[in-house]
């Protein structure tokens, strides 16, 4: 084999013996033709060429040659076609040979080495042409494809036999041919002094090596040449280079307009235009301080570069700097070829600036502008962001730490890209803890607060974080419950009210907390009517404090008893009685006369409505005879029941008298034996009081109306009740309007109701009174008063009490077991 070959390659592959044809592209042709290498040839030996699939060629891929039949054109030089003596060769049937041989396409002379092997085509689908190599006995051994000699262009067999045709060499005519294209692909603007750089891409479409080949780069002007820079290119057949030409630009190369790429002396030329920049320093603003707060400093940093390296050394550049187009300042900048320099100006804004200015910053040869937005601080406080995101207050005890964490952000772009500004935590409005925050990059700051508690503080209401723009602001629940737990009731003139109060902190802030209770009777006490005691309160924590009141003797029948802290009160009433005790006959009858002959007993019922401990003896008379007598010791209000056997008649239709008696009551009556039912007499007056006594008692009974008490089928009580007014001093009444109280008891049972309205110091009305399940009661009681209050107590419910202005018309209560709801209808 010759080193260096080319390759030629002949049609489709196929059996040596039937190969099949198939047809193959026309080939074009290369218009290359200079000094420097071989043209590539544009007319063919012969008038006629063969057929493309009996063909003789060479292609790019190697450098064998081949049949055209099996190869594509693609893979093909423009004129691939392999010659002897100027003949075309083809491969087909010739008559002295049993297989295909590439001969003359005109003459049909065979081809054979200089040993005298004819060619054929390698069998399969391999399109190498190939000599056989064969043994002593001519039995085929191996095979040897053709290459083509680069250095001539003439054919040989692997193992180094030439190919002729009856003497004329086998020879690809074209294999020093070549045929470029150039495209340019990049190329940069540079400044005078610097190097202009053009990326190309390079193209050989033909076979031939196209080595040492001539290249330039030119820089153009209007008039002619400026410049321009020589090299040589290597590029083989069918391939791609991609070539960067550099060309050095010197001063007053800034007229230029125009480059232009020259390959192999015309063969391949391209052009672009150039933008060369005079020597000079570029200016660039880098950064602003925008947006900027109105009185603030605005800043604006600019880089300043030489460029181009024309003339050498440093060169001295003014750098102004403008706002609005007034300008502010200068600065002279030396600079060596290259070198860049940052400079910082600064400016003072004021109220015209907002809502921007316009900045630049320029040399003698180049400028940059900015606009700067400038915002007016009020806007800039508007857009602080604050939040309360945590508090301790959950783990605060009576005293210790409260911390309050709070988080900080900006509404909008940062001025100068950070701000600082003050934050103060404010407990119940007092000052307690400061902070400057500082906000950068556009997050948000975490900040903590902290106030050392005292264990006298107060429970804290709110906590709230200030800043110059938003407030933060936490509101802790004050939620108190205020009972009387114990209360003296009745209680008695010169005796103790003794009171218990527990308050119960439902809320979440400790603290320390006064707790008053009063009276608001001040001449129904001794000496103060009001206690305050100072109660340490924890969340979900009861205090409980006992307080006691010593009455005068002009204490009213009813007593107000108020507790309040500075978050809740309740008030309850209390019955105020004479320091005596008062036993009364509530009830007495005949048991058994409607059966006499089963025994027959005397019972009485006895109570003491006085306001102290007594004991008194109870007298049980039957026909008008004493037949039991007892001592009774009865608390207030303690009732106890006396019963005696009485020695009446066992026959039917006898009627006897019975009663009972204490100190201060009797009652009497008659029961006939047999009769079912028994009436009892209207009591005695007491203390031999006489009937006009009793009935100016109960007419200031009806206009004192703070005092009246209904108690049904209980005279006693009604008489009772008629005494402690006569001892109440009674003051002047408010009239009563057309208002109405209307009462609903939503309680599964039905309870003892008390109502009570009172305007000023003055009750208005006063009412006891049963209410059944479901029932509904109304009393037009409402005073002509600018403010009056309407309260209300249910058995074992607390008591409970609103104020109302004089417009109200109507006031409901609605008693549940959850407790009482006082309000306008």
């Amino acid at each position: 084999m010759v080193a260096g070959s080319l390759v030629f390659v002949v049609g489709s592959a196929g059996t040596v013996d039937d190969v099949p044809e198939t047809a193959t592209p026309s080939l074009e042709t290369s218009s290359i033709d200079d000094s420097n290498h071989a043209p590539v040839l544009s007319d063919p030996p012969n008038v006629n060429k063969p057929d493309d699939e009996k063909r003789i060629v060479v292609r790019f891929e190697d450098d064998y040659v081949v049949s055209g039949e099996i190869v594509d054109d693609d893979d093909l030089p423009p004129d691939p076609e392999v010659t002897a003596g100027g003949e075309y060769l083809v491969i087909d049937n010739h008559e002295e040979h049993d297989r295909r041989v590439v001969q003359t396409m005109d003459d049909g002379e065979v081809a054979t080495t200089d040993d005298g092997r004819p060619i054929h085509v390698s069998s399969g689908d391999d399109p190498n042409l190939v000599v056989f190599e064969r043994d002593s006995h001519g039995s085929i051994t191996g095979t040897e494809s053709l290459e083509v000699n680069r250095e001539d262009g003439t054919v040989w067999t692997e193992n180094d036999h030439s190919l002729d045709v009856n003497g004329a060499p086998v020879e690809y005519e074209g294999y020093d041919s070549y045929d470029l294209t150039l495209e340019i692909l990049e190329a940069n603007d540079p400044d005078e002094g610097e190097t202009l750089t053009v990326e190309t891409e390079i193209e050989n479409h033909d076979w031939g090596h196209a080595h040492d080949t001539e290249a330039v780069i030119r820089l153009l002007e209007r008039n002619g040449e400026l410049a321009s820079s020589n090299e040589t290119i290597d590029i083989d057949g069918d391939e791609s280079i991609t070539h960067t030409f550099d060309l050095e630009t010197r001063a007053t190369h800034y007229i230029a307009n125009e480059f232009e790429i020259d390959v192999a002396d015309g063969e391949a030329v391209e052009s672009q235009d150039v933008n060369i920049e005079a020597a000079g320093a570029a200016v660039s603003i880098t950064e602003t301080t925008s947006p900027t707060i109105q009185g603030d400093e605005l800043e604006v940093t600019a880089q300043v570069h030489r460029y181009g390296d024309v003339p050498e050394g440093a060169v001295s550049y003014p750098v102004s700097f403008y706002v609005d187009g007034s300008e502010v300042g200068t600065e002279i900048v030396g600079l060596s070829a290259g070198e860049t320099r940052e400079l910082t100006y600064t400016y003072e804004t004021d109220d015209n600036d907002v809502p921007e200015v316009d900045v630049r910053v320029a040399s003698d040869t180049d400028s940059s502008t900015d606009q700067v937005d400038v915002i007016s601080r009020e806007e800039y406080e508007d857009n602080i962001q604050a939040s309360i995101t945590d508090t301790n207050i959950d783990e605060l005890g009576s005293s210790g730490t409260l911390e309050v964490d709070a988080s900080f952000g900006y509404d909008g772009e940062l001025p100068a890209g950070e701000t600082t500004f003050p934050a103060n935590l404010t407990v119940d409005g007092t000052f307690e803890d400061h902070r400057y925050v500082t906000l950068e990059d556009g997050t948000d700051t975490q900040e903590t607060f902290s106030y050392d508690r005292d264990a006298t503080d107060p429970p804290i209401t709110d906590v709230t974080v200030e800043t110059p723009g938003e407030d933060a602001t936490v509101t802790f629940d004050r939620d108190t419950d205020i009972a009387f737990a114990d209360v003296t009731d009745p209680a008695a003139r010169h005796e103790p009210l003794d009171t218990t109060v527990v308050v119960t902190d439902n809320g979440e802030s400790p603290g320390q907390d006064t707790l008053t209770i009063e009276i608001e009777n001040s001449f129904a006490v001794e000496s103060n009517g009001t206690e305050t005691r100072e109660i340490q309160i924890e969340p979900g924590e009861s205090v409980s404090e006992d307080v006691t009141f010593d009455l005068t003797g002009n204490a009213p029948p009813q007593l107000e008893l108020r507790a309040s802290t500075s978050e809740a009160s309740t008030a309850t009433t209390v019955e105020v009685r004479d320091n005596e005790a008062q036993f009364d006959i509530t009830d007495a009858s005949l048991e058994g006369a409607e059966d006499p002959e089963s025994g027959v007993d005397v019972v009485s019922t006895v109570r003491n409505m006085g306001g102290v401990t007594g004991t008194q003896e109870v007298s049980l008379e039957f026909d008008g005879e004493t037949i039991h007598s007892e001592e009774v010791t009865l608390e207030p209000d303690e009732e106890a029941t006396v019963t005696s056997e009485a020695p009446a008649s066992e026959e039917d239709g006898v009627t006897h008298s019975y009663g009972a008696s204490t100190d201060d009551d009797s009652a009497a009556s008659t029961a006939t034996t047999g009769a079912t039912g028994d009436t009892l007499g209207l009591p005695n007056v007491p203390g031999g009081a006489t009937v006009a006594v009793l009935v100016a008692s109960l007419l200031g009974l009806l206009l004192a109306g703070a005092g009246v008490i209904k108690y049904r089928n209980d005279p006693a009580a009604v008489r009772a009740r008629v005494r402690q007014l006569q001892n109440a001093a009674i003051g002047a009444i408010p009239g009563i309007g057309s208002g109405a109280v209307i009462v609903q008891n939503d309680l599964p049972r039905e309870s003892l109701v008390r109502i009570r309205v009172r305007a000023g110091n003055d009750v208005v009305f006063l009412e006891d009174f049963q209410l059944g399940e479901s029932e509904r009661r109304t009393f037009n009681t409402l005073p002509d008063a600018d403010r009056f209050e309407v309260g209300a107590g249910v058995d074992d419910i607390t008591s409970h009490e609103e104020t109302f202005g004089g417009e109200t018309d109507q006031v409901g209560v609605i008693l549940r077991p959850e407790g009482i709801t006082i309000r306008e209808l």
